[in-house]
């Protein structure tokens, strides 16, 4: 018996611009802005659950319910499936920080924490995102957890 790997043909056509006009006219149409994707978070010292009593700090918590899936130091079992690594960058109005953009990393793209640019104040966070399914939780639902500032040391940890 041998172990051999057989790539399968299709007979389904391929999707054509035609296809999504006329799912389009129908208005058969879903685009990224359409979806909720519920995160998993962290809670940290300042975060506003904390402060709401919702949660306590090193809790881990669904964002769309503000359910807490794992108390502080509890375990949370999850499947991951995809990960990334982007830039968040923020601009600064007033005394605050304000979220403007994100951007893919790529080999050799580093900004310093913060920096001023034509007399902006600008802040520049990586965040490792990591797509996973919660087996204990939710098998039918995809979740996102983000790494970022504090706890980017941790996702570093979990992407080795």
């Amino acid at each position: 018996m041998t172990n051999e790997v057989v790539k399968a043909g299709s007979n389904l056509p391929a999707a054509t611009q035609d296809d999504a006009d006329l799912l389009a006219q129908y208005g058969l149409t879903v685009e990224a802005q359409d979806l909720v994707i519920p995160k998993v978070l962290l809670m940290q010292g300042l975060s506003e659950l904390v402060d709401q009593g919702v949660a306590r700090a090193g809790d881990i918590v669904e964002n769309i319910d503000n359910e807490v899936l794992a108390k502080r130091g509890d375990p949370l079992t999850f499947i991951a499936f995809y990960w990334s690594k982007e830039w968040l960058h923020f601009k600064k109005e007033g005394d605050r920080y304000v979220y403007d953009s994100r951007e893919p990393t790529r080999p050799g793209l580093n900004y310093a924490w913060e920096e001023e640019v034509n007399g902006e104040q600008l802040k520049h966070i990586e965040s490792i995102n990591v797509a996973c399914m919660l087996p204990d939780y939710d098998l039918t639902t995809p979740y996102i957890g983000s790494f970022k500032s504090s706890c980017f040391i941790a996702g570093k940890q979990l992407l080795t």
